[in-house]
């Protein structure tokens, strides 16, 4: 039997890889079946080009917007900043994606990205330490 609290994925047709039903054993014992989403995260981290600043202004509140609209996927966005100054060097967000080209799917409308604020971007898959607690930010 399965370990505690290990999850297995029921693919059934026409599901997507977010909606999807989950066997999860329950104290070693028996399989329930429950509603979730597959879940695999991602850190992107978004540097900025040099004297992009007025740029960046300009284009915030779209940029604002965007990852409003992205939200089921983009779970923790923010900027990056010089701790003396607090200038905006880029970004930092926690994604909840299939896979990396998902990922990149996902930031290919950020109009940061889209009018050439970003010299370069890093993804890199997340594994919480604690899968289950729930943390605000």
């Amino acid at each position: 039997m399965a370990s505690e609290g290990h999850v297995c994925p029921l693919i059934w047709r026409g599901a997507t890889k977010r909606d999807q039903y989950f066997l999860s054993s329950v104290e070693n014992t028996h399989w329930v079946a429950k509603w979730g989403r597959s879940e695999m995260l991602f850190i992107v981290q978004f540097e900025d080009k040099p004297g992009v600043a007025d740029r960046r202004q300009a284009l915030l509140a779209s940029h604002v917007e965007f990852l409003d609209r992205v939200k089921d996927h983009v779970l923790v966005p923010g900027s990056m900043r010089e701790i003396e100054t607090d200038r905006p060097l880029g970004g930092l967000w926690i994604v909840d994606a299939g896979d990396e080209v998902e990922v990149r799917d996902i930031f290919k409308d950020d109009p940061f990205w889209k009018n050439g604020l970003r010299a370069s971007v890093r993804i890199n898959r997340w594994q919480k330490a604690f899968p289950d607690r729930k943390v605000p930010v």
